[in-house]
């Protein structure tokens, strides 16, 4: 059996029967949307509002998005919430573009061949750690880490929730 999942957002805009979507159809006050092109809602997606809640028949992802190997990969954070840098150096984030206040993104950092790390920018928009996370330290040569953030309007940063070492 499916199991389908029941998001506490609000919906502003949206109620019984509003068209949600350009490839999106009404039929009473469920919205059916389709061909989603992979970038919002993973296949044909069932979605309906209800007092300010989201459900969905199927999962809601965006999908992996591959950041561009360089001193200072570029993160535009409308693109998805899932970022991976293979890097072959020791990278400074740029301060991600397009934040939305509470989105939560993870970066999927792996070094290749020998030890790399990565430096998050901490300048205006940019990263803050908490005490617990001083700093990222260095992956170990083929091994990945994750490091997951929430933007949060209050500071105006990507503030580092979790950071995990070393996967292979």
């Amino acid at each position: 059996m499916a199991r389908i999942w029941s998001i506490p957002i609000p919906i502003l805009g949206i109620g019984a029967g509003n068209v949600i979507g350009a490839n999106s159809t009404t039929v009473g006050a469920v919205s059916l949307w389709s061909n989603t092109n992979g970038t919002g809602l993973a296949d044909s997606t069932i979605l309906s509002s209800d007092g300010g809640q989201l459900a969905a028949s199927r999962r809601i992802t965006s999908g992996l998005v591959t950041l561009t190997d360089g001193p200072t990969p570029a993160l535009d954070a409308s693109l998805g919430n899932t970022f991976y840098l293979n890097s072959a150096q020791n990278p400074t984030l740029a301060v991600p573009t397009n934040a939305t206040n509470g989105q939560v993104i993870v970066i999927i950092f792996r070094a290749i061949t020998s030890a790399r790390t990565l430096t998050l920018n901490s300048g205006a928009g940019g990263f803050k750690h908490p005490i617990e996370i001083p700093a990222l330290t260095a992956t170990t040569g083929n091994a990945f880490d994750l490091i997951t953030c929430k933007y949060s309007t209050i500071n105006s940063k990507w503030n580092v929730m979790a950071y995990t070492k070393d996967y292979s």
